[in-house]
Formats: structure tokens, C-alpha cells, sequence
């Protein structure tokens, strides 16, 4: 009886497993992969400058998500936290170049939890509207607290998602607005 393959290089030392690995690399009736194969990149002569390398933007539009993931996290500056948030697409969607994109796609989305103010000192940016919008779009009501995270986990979401355009980074995707649930 063969000893199995985690167990390999323990009976039989590291160079053995280096000759079982190349032997699996390199023989034809062992594995799909062979020098000979189409499929197989010749880096040598690989043009690369037409290879799309951009994260795929879906367009603007109301869609529905579940949301995966929800937690705090400092903000770059070091003076407060951010509030992320992961929601995933719930059907196939096309991107802006055509390709398909599966359920479970990621959308993020990230609320600055510090009151910003103009020079007058009256608000510029309050994130208490923000989470207001995330909790009646999640939960269907607005309630005396936001936590616990736990609480907006798998549920669904409607979301308008917005299309932006960086002269430097390129177009990117941004949640607008949460929808209030019925």
C-alpha cells in the first residue's frame, strides 16, 4: 500500500519528494499539463499589453446583495474608525467589458464614522445618515442602536450602485444609497 502523498516526504526524505514531484510534472500519462500542451505559456514571447488587468466594474443600477462581512476598522489618519461593509451580488451580472459575473460578487463599501466640519464649524459630513440609510435598507427599520454587527449578517439588501470615474485609478463602483426595505 502507498503511504499517502502528506506523508511522502516524511518516509522518504525531501529529495524524493522533489524526484515524485518532478516525475509528476514531466510525465505524459501522469497529468493533463506536458511541455507540448496549447496551453502552455511561452514567456518568452508572451504580449501582455492588451491583457486587461482592471478589477471588473458592473454598471450603474439597482441591485440586491446579501451582506457578508460588516466591521469596524481604524481609518488611515489614525482619528477614528470606518465602518466596512461586503455585499455580496445575489445574481449574474455583466461587467462594462461584457464578462459575466457570478453570484457572490463583491461589492464594498466603507462609512467613515467622524463628523467632518467646514471652518465655521457647522457639519460638513454627519455618518449618522449613512447608517440610518445601511439599517432601514438591511433591517427594514431604524432602531435605538447600530449594534450589534452581527444583526445586519445574510440579510438581503437593495443597493443603487453608482459608476465613478478617477483620472487616476479608472472607473470603480460606489454604493450611492441603500433602499429602505417594505
Amino acid at each position: 500500500m502507498e503511504a499517502p502523498q502528506h506523508l511522502y516526504h516524511l518516509r522518504n526524505g525531501w529529495q524524493a519528494r522533489k524526484n515524485f514531484e518532478a516525475t509528476r510534472f514531466t510525465n505524459k500519462n501522469k497529468t493533463h499539463m506536458n511541455e507540448d500542451s496549447p496551453d502552455n505559456l511561452n514567456l518568452d514571447t508572451l504580449d501582455l499589453t492588451s491583457t486587461d488587468t482592471g478589477f471588473p466594474v458592473i454598471p450603474a443600477g439597482m441591485y440586491t446583495a446579501t451582506v457578508r462581512k460588516v466591521a469596524y476598522e481604524p481609518n488611515k489618519k489614525g482619528t477614528g474608525q470606518n465602518l466596512k461593509m461586503e455585499l455580496a451580488l445575489t445574481e449574474p451580472v455583466a461587467d462594462l467589458t461584457g464578462r459575466q459575473l457570478n453570484p457572490g460578487w463583491i461589492i464594498r463599501d466603507l462609512v467613515s464614522l467622524v463628523v467632518s466640519r467646514k471652518e465655521d464649524g457647522s457639519v460638513k459630513y454627519d455618518p449618522r445618515q449613512r447608517l440610518a440609510e445601511f439599517q432601514e435598507g438591511v433591517l427594514g427599520k431604524k432602531l435605538t442602536s447600530f449594534n450589534p454587527l452581527e444583526q445586519y449578517l445574510e440579510q438581503q439588501v437593495t443597493i443603487r450602485v453608482k459608476v465613478e470615474d478617477d483620472p487616476e485609478f479608472g472607473k470603480s463602483n460606489r454604493v450611492q444609497r441603500y433602499i429602505k426595505k417594505a
